[in-house]
């Protein structure tokens, strides 16, 4: 259930901060390719820990079924 509810916050605050920053690029008449090369990070980052979310739910599954393997 932890994980549901940190999927979910990372999930908001990845888009409030990409919203923020098309806002601020905007408003700031950041260049072009500053605005990408940030969105770019961003989307690189929260996929990183979406991966790291995801290994860390396979890595409880993993060792329940070593915890049950080595029961038998």
């Amino acid at each position: 259930m932890g994980n549901l509810i940190t999927r979910v916050i990372l999930s908001v605050v990845s888009f409030a901060l990409f919203v923020l920053i098309f806002l601020l690029s905007d408003q700031q008449n950041w260049p072009l390719w500053a605005t990408i090369t940030l969105v770019a990070v961003l989307f690189i980052m929260f996929n990183i820990c979406f991966v790291w979310l995801y290994w860390q739910k396979k890595k409880r599954t993993l060792d329940e079924d070593d915890d049950a393997w080595n029961d038998k």
